[in-house]
């Protein structure tokens, strides 16, 4: 016959079995969640509300420098789409530029004529007497060429980047210079940018 203080070691045991049996079931649930969201944070869709109907924006992919992740720019999953959409989204404004630059419709080949007319006319004498800074036109196109311009961006940095892989045995200073010239080009939020840009000296850590 066992003893009350046998009896009272088994629902011990027994309990602390079942607590530590859901401890373990909650952990691996809670990291089975963070890989979902990590999952779903590498393919997620940016929504711009200025930009909902043109294109689709996507992550702009990563690279690795000195064994950190960095994150390139945000782009449209198809320029070619956004190019469509936009124009439908403004097309006053992009009829305005076109007539007052002498420009050809909006194209791949142009579109740093038209971001670079679009401030140009804020100083035209044919300028509209609703356009500003605040325009939603304006506005509009204005998103769409921070987006667009992203490709190119990650293009070059890429293309950096690679170089850096063969620099491996080449000097300090060539190596030193080509993470300088990543730390300006990537997003100021990016580990290389982070650690090789001048921070401001005064400020609280």
């Amino acid at each position: 016959m066992n003893s009350p203080i046998s009896r009272t070691k088994q629902v011990t045991i027994v309990i602390l079995s079942c607590a530590l049996i859901f401890t373990l079931a909650c952990t691996s649930a809670s990291a089975e969640e963070n890989r979902l969201s990590e999952t779903e944070a590498d393919t997620t869709v940016t929504v711009i509300p200025l930009l909902s109907d043109v294109g689709e924006i996507t992550e702009g992919g990563q690279i690795y420098v000195d064994g950190q992740v960095n994150k390139l720019y945000r782009v449209f999953a198809d320029k070619n789409k956004a190019l469509i959409d936009i124009k439908a989204k403004v097309p006053e404004l992009l009829s305005i530029l076109k007539a007052e630059y002498n420009l050809e419709v909006l194209s791949d080949e142009n579109w740093e004529q038209y971001k670079e007319a679009m401030f140009m006319l804020f100083d035209s004498e044919n300028k509209p007497d609703n356009y500003s800074e605040s325009n939603p036109d304006f506005c509009t196109l204005e998103a769409f060429f921070d987006i667009y311009e992203n490709s190119d961006k990650n293009e070059q940095i890429i293309e950096i980047a690679n170089s850096l892989k063969t620099l491996r045995t080449a000097a300090a200073s060539d190596r030193n210079q080509n993470t300088e010239d990543l730390a300006l080009l990537l997003p100021y939020t990016e580990p290389v940018s982070y650690t090789h840009l001048t921070l401001p000296t005064n400020r609280e850590v």
